[in-house]
């Protein structure tokens, strides 16, 4: 890889940079960006004594990219403080973000924190010509008695999530369109809650998702695939065109039932369990019934995979593993548990999510050898 001079200072394009705490690589081109974040990277895998031989770069748009954004009262916080900057334009933001904020000043936004979601892809579940979704959370205060003092104190109920209760004006759907090894267009519609976990960038969600495809090139009608941690289904829906059945794991019960929907007439089963539960108590035993996943998908949160997962993993004898991480030390650390296992790690990916930022997304590709 050619170095260049990461010293280099160039505009930031955005009036609110080093305010504003969201991005904090903008004074540094994207080439450069990508330097830097790679290097952190495989500086981790090193640590672990991981040799990298194919190593990728996947990378979009440096700009009008995230389509999921959180405001409050208004406004984005300062770095390091709970301050609102109250800002007119976000460059980072897809156009339909970029638009409201044009349109919509800081003091005629709703207050407290509210979550946006704008994109050509996406519509309103109950308006689909409507391109952008605003949800609002709110908070209810009454008094209630506690305790042996009878005192009455702030009882706070946030209206997040309340079990399965869903609000239609907080439904969005985004139409997804990945490739498979052969290079066929697969599209799917997602339906999901805005203000649940949704990827922040659907142009790098399409490729990584062609990505995985391109990674099923060995499966065929006979063969079942593990997804763990599946969230609303949207990997699975595309994994479910690939192999004869898919087995979602996910805990949280709001995602699930969206990832029910998303998953209508595709063969699969779903586990809400928490990941590490599922791993301890059922997985064995829906092996020995059923037999064993030709493919496992792994997309778990920053703390990477909980300990009886790796373990459940290492003795599995699945033979691949593709590891989705958005915390590159914690990749790097389940990565090399699987490799003391027996699992040779075959491709390492840099996924640029989210220029500007520090962030690194990355996907291993693990083979038993």
């Amino acid at each position: 890889m050619e170095q260049n001079n990461l010293n280099t200072v160039i505009e930031s394009g955005c009036p609110h940079y080093t305010n504003c705490g969201g991005c904090s690589f903008r004074h540094i081109d994207s080439e450069n960006q990508r330097q830097i974040r790679t290097k952190n990277l495989l500086d981790l895998f090193s640590k672990h004594n991981l040799s990298v031989k194919d190593f990728q770069i996947l990378y979009g748009k440096a700009d009008g990219y995230r389509c999921r954004m959180q405001l409050h009262n208004g406004g984005l916080k300062e770095k390091k403080s709970d301050n609102i900057v109250p800002i007119q334009d976000c460059p980072i933001a897809t156009k339909e973000i970029r638009n409201w904020l044009k349109a919509v000043p800081p003091e005629k936004r709703p207050k407290g924190r509210i979550t946006i979601f704008g994109d050509s892809r996406a519509s309103k579940f109950n308006s689909p010509s409507e391109k952008i979704i605003i949800s609002q959370e709110t908070e209810n205060t009454k008094s209630q008695i506690t305790g042996k003092t009878n005192r009455k104190i702030k009882n706070k109920v946030k209206k997040h999530y309340s079990g399965t209760v869903s609000d239609t004006n907080n439904l969005c759907s985004v139409t997804l369109k990945a490739l498979d090894i052969n290079q066929n267009t697969i599209e799917k519609k997602i339906i999901f809650d805005v203000r649940g976990f949704f990827q922040s960038n659907l142009e790098m969600t399409e490729s990584l998702i062609s990505l995985i495809l391109s990674n099923c090139n060995n499966s065929s009608s006979e063969d079942r695939v593990l997804d763990i941690y599946s969230g609303a289904g949207t990997f699975s829906t595309f994994l479910a065109e690939k192999f004869k059945h898919v087995t979602l794991v996910e805990h949280n019960r709001d995602a699930l039932v969206y990832a029910e929907q998303n998953m209508l007439g595709l063969p699969h089963d779903s586990f809400g369990i928490k990941a590490e539960l599922w791993a301890k108590n059922y997985a064995a035993d829906y092996i020995k019934n059923n037999g064993n996943f030709k493919m496992a998908l792994i997309d778990p949160p920053r703390s990477g995979m909980e300990k009886s997962v790796l373990e459940f993993l290492g003795k599995s004898l699945i033979p691949r593993i593709l590891s989705v991480s958005c915390n590159p030390v914690t990749q790097a650390e389940n990565c090399a548990y699987l490799v003391q296992q027996g699992y040779k790690l075959n491709k390492l990916y840099f996924l640029d999510f989210y220029p500007q930022t520090t962030h690194i997304e990355s996907l291993a590709i693990l083979e038993l050898e």
